[in-house]
């Protein structure tokens, strides 16, 4: 593994050159030393440092403080302050720039170097959570299935790109927009029995209510407490196994050259692989048999009980 690239933002010339020093020999590739925030805007910029080190009384037009909430917003880049003394609305203002940590003045290499490995952990683990959330948001969007999710107050935080569609309004204004605003359960008597899957409807700002099947659920953090709700749902005229599927299936059944009871009537499914058997040595896959003898195309979706399960176990995950 390539070693952590750091940079110094130092503007005593003797402090930076000794504390550089330090960090070559512990195994650190310094890009450089830069006075003043300026200058340290332009060294990130060129290197992208993994980690900075930022005076916190940094003098000139803009201080450590001003500098490091620039990097964090234009490149994203931690910082590590080093500080001789501050008081405390130095020190407030520095936390809101969501440091990396603190060295004090004047410098021990162990302590230095401490700070440096806690800082860079905390950068990498926060790279793949926020990976991972890229991921989850970006297989959420692509989904077929309309997703809503909601914080503790039911206000709607998130929706993909189905649900957009079907609620045809703007959802990231400055006012809230709640779940009971778009989204409103069947009553009783639409549903069809006691055993019928949920079923609710979808109401569009053009005042059409679509039908929907759906499934929901609680959305917790790791200590369990509850942060919001999630919904996920498709068009009750569409469900699962139906459509254009099951017409087709139902036809390809139908036109079999046999007797009521022949065997071509039916297909043996593998229990343990539920792999199609088309002839008595070939077995083949459920996709295989659709594309290949059924002239289909094929395309996979998540139905809303898996997709709510792996969402839920998407963000309850620690890792």
């Amino acid at each position: 593994m390539p070693p952590s690239r750091l940079l110094i933002v130092e503007d005593e010339r003797l402090v930076a050159e000794d504390l550089r020093d330090s960090l070559l020999h512990s195994g650190y590739d310094v890009v450089g030393i830069a006075s003043s925030g300026e200058r340290a805007l332009e060294l990130v910029a060129q290197h992208l440092p993994d980690l900075v080190l930022m005076d916190i009384n940094l003098g000139g037009e803009m201080d450590g403080i001003g500098t490091a909430r620039l990097l964090r917003q234009k490149h994203g880049t931690p910082v590590i302050y080093l500080t001789a003394f501050s008081n405390d609305e130095t020190l407030a203002r520095a936390r809101d720039t969501e440091a990396y940590g603190f060295v004090v003045k004047p410098f021990h290499d162990k302590a230095v170097v401490a700070a440096i490995e806690m800082a860079i952990g905390k950068r990498a683990s926060e790279r793949i959570e926020h990976r991972r959330e890229e991921m989850l948001r970006s297989g959420l969007m692509a989904l077929p299935l309309g997703v809503v999710m909601t914080d503790d107050r039911a206000r709607i935080v998130f929706a993909n790109g189905t649900a957009r569609n079907h609620i045809g309004r703007a959802l990231d204004g400055e006012e809230a927009v709640l779940l009971e605003d778009v989204f409103e359960e069947a009553a009783p008597e639409e549903r069809n029995g006691e055993d019928a899957e949920a079923r609710g409807a979808i109401r569009e700002m053009t005042g059409r209510r679509l039908p929907v099947v759906y499934s929901d659920d609680l959305l917790r953090a790791g200590d369990g407490s509850v942060i919001g709700r999630i919904l996920i749902y498709q068009d009750a005229a569409h469900p699962p196994f139906s459509g254009e599927l099951g017409r087709l299936l139902r036809s390809f059944m139908q036109s079999a050259n046999s007797t009521p009871d022949g065997a071509s009537q039916f297909l043996t499914i593998c229990a343990w692989s539920k792999r199609i058997k088309v002839d008595d040595r070939t077995w083949v896959s459920f996709e295989d048999f659709l594309t290949h003898y059924l002239g289909l195309h094929v395309t996979h979706g998540m139905s809303p009980d898996v997709a709510g399960k792996w969402i839920a176990n998407s963000f309850n995950d620690p890792k």
